[in-house]
């Protein structure tokens, strides 16, 4: 039987080709005037680039005080009366005022952090508040409406103050040590406190968990301005965000990881599609607010009562002055329903609805504040999901957290060309070096031509699978190529060594079937082996840890190609090159 005609009939060969040529189509290598390019994306160690770490603004505070005057305190700040408490328990307290009905509604703008009822005939109104609600909303109080969360850290419950620095501050904070700066922040919280409360402990830092949700934001949103696979990671105990950008300028990466994102909230001003939903290609739409309005984004919740999800979200003051203005300059206060509000990000529509009737009214009658804004779905896992995009596409422009740039540096091209001149003499070295070992060994090309062959196939094809998923090759997903290489021929070792030994058999069909078991256990121990390293690998690519990450994505991709595509390959042609020679003699 002719020999070609055997390789194109076999699947498992043509498969190869297959996948190879596609590899060789998704890198494009070529070679001109600039040199070497291909489609190859590298990281900031080869390509140049800038590094920059931020720290999250924020502080970590424990409180103790007295909540019954605390809550007194707060409502009479806010709504400019004077009330006396009459009685309380662990979980409401009650307080008397003169002529309850001029002053309800101030107070219920003064409560909406706490649940409010209210007796008219006794000129009473009863706060049903716990400890922690009074000490966030004190904590919110005297740092200018920051948003305060309760969190977990160090095994302990702390207040995370979502505070920005002040202009004082920011050169403080560069002066002095951690220690110093923190002891300043100490006296400032017991200054803005009075006798209401005293700080026990306190941190300059954000929990954690808001550092985590920060770097997922970041990404999202480089993402969204078309750079995927940018390094984004958290370090130093979750502390600091470092992001790295390949192949772009210092000024640029700045501008990058400072940029809010292109979010608009429209209304539909004249209804001319015929669906339901809004066709921004056939109605009018008019701009209520951008981006900048939003003051922050609260986590999608599921509301207690009717089990739906929600993405709750505030303005800022003037951005809600201007968000009623303009919906009272379109009518949508008079006619809500025919007035559908749309949330675009990237000129794509993210959630649209119809104005509520409550909605309008409260813009209508000048008592909306900017909060209360929340895009509602159904119930469910899938309404779940789609509260959770919503408010992921939300704090793509919105972060949770103010940062602050504490570190940035810019790698030059040039270091980055000497890098990449290493490797490939690197990696040139490593082929060389393995055929000179395999063909020591075996010392026959028809054993040592195809093992290599299918060795820097391999390489090929886990190269072109990076480019596909838009992988960015930094040093260690490059010192990944060169483990796989080296797995790949070792393994390659083991099925030579399967095939040619045993003694030869006195008939065709016992020396196929002992070659076919002997196949089979070499490709026992090296699935095996590769189930192992793959478990082993995922939680690092899982993780993010750093540069272990781009090892660990590069070294399960080459696992699973040498797995299904080249061993068998390589298998199949050494079977077709040896025939049924013997190879134990020389």
């Amino acid at each position: 039987m002719n020999i070609t005609r055997t390789i194109m009939g076999n699947l498992r060969i043509v498969l190869w080709l297959i996948v190879l040529i596609g590899a060789l189509v998704a890198i494009s290598p070529t070679y001109g005037g600039d040199g070497f390019s291909s489609n190859l994306e590298f990281g900031i160690e080869i390509e140049g680039g800038s590094t920059i770490i931020l720290e999250l603004q924020g502080n970590l505070v424990q409180l103790q005080g007295e909540r019954d005057p605390i809550v007194e305190h707060l409502i009479e700040q806010s709504a400019e009366i004077d009330i006396t408490k009459v009685s309380s328990d662990d979980e409401t307290i009650t307080y008397a005022v003169d002529d309850l009905a001029s002053v309800k509604e101030a107070i219920t703008l003064a409560t909406t952090w706490a649940t409010t009822t209210f007796d008219e005939d006794e000129n009473t109104f009863t706060v049903e508040v716990t400890d922690n609600q009074a000490y966030a909303q004190l904590l919110s109080s005297i740092t200018n409406g920051s948003k305060v969360t309760l969190v977990s850290f160090e095994d302990a419950e702390w207040f995370e103050v979502r505070r920005s620095l002040t202009e004082e501050e920011e050169q403080m904070i560069n002066e002095m040590t951690r220690d110093e700066f923190e002891e300043h922040l100490l006296e400032w919280y017991d200054e803005q406190l009075g006798d209401l409360a005293t700080v026990t402990a306190l941190q300059n830092r954000v929990s954690p968990q808001t550092t985590q949700e920060t770097r997922d934001i970041l990404s999202t949103k480089l993402n969204y301005l078309g750079l995927a696979d940018i390094p984004v990671k958290t370090i130093s105990d979750n502390r600091y965000i470092e992001v790295e950008f390949a192949a772009t300028e210092l000024e640029q990466a700045e501008e990058l990881i400072t940029e809010q994102g292109k979010f608009e909230i429209k209304i539909v001003v004249d209804k001319n599609s015929s669906s339901q939903a809004t066709d921004p290609e056939q109605d009018e739409l008019a701009l209520l607010v951008t981006g900048d309005a939003i003051k922050n984004v609260d986590h999608y919740t599921n509301l207690s009562q009717t089990r739906q999800w929600e993405v709750p979200f505030t303005l800022s003051k003037d951005g809600a002055e201007e968000f009623a203005n303009k919906a009272k300059l379109y009518g949508a206060t008079e006619n809500p329903s025919a007035h559908y509000i749309v949330m675009m990000l990237d000129d794509q529509i993210v959630f649209d609805a119809p104005l509520s009737t409550s909605f309008a009214q409260a813009i209508e009658s000048g008592n909306w504040n900017g909060g209360g804004l929340s895009a509602q779905f159904g119930v469910g896992e899938e309404a779940k999901e789609s509260a959770r995009i919503l408010w992921i596409q939300l704090n793509a422009g919105a972060l949770p957290v103010k940062q602050r740039i504490v570190s940035k540096g810019y790698t030059s091209p040039a270091l980055g060309d000497v890098f990449l001149k290493q490797i490939v003499m690197a990696g040139v070295g490593a082929l060389l070096v393995v055929a000179a070992i395999v063909s020591l060994r075996y010392r026959k090309a028809k054993v040592a031509l195809p093992m290599l062959l299918t060795a820097f196939s391999e390489t090929v094809i886990v190269l072109g699978v990076a480019v596909v998923i838009n992988h960015q090759l930094d040093l260690p997903s490059i010192a990944g190529v060169l483990a796989t290489l080296g797995t790949g021929v070792d393994q390659m070792v083991i099925i030579t060594d399967e095939v040619i030994r045993g003694e030869p058999s006195s008939t065709t069909s016992k020396i196929r079937t002992s070659l076919s078991k002997r196949i089979s256990r070499a490709f026992s121990i090296i699935f095996a082996s590769a189930a192992t390293t793959i478990c082993a690998m995922i939680p690092l690519a899982y993780m993010q840890l750093g540069v272990l990450r781009g090892f660990a994505i590069v070294t399960i991709i080459g696992i699973i190609v040498g797995v299904f595509i080249t061993r068998p390959t390589y298998a199949r042609i050494i079977n077709l090159a040896l025939g049924k020679e013997d190879l134990t003699s020389e």
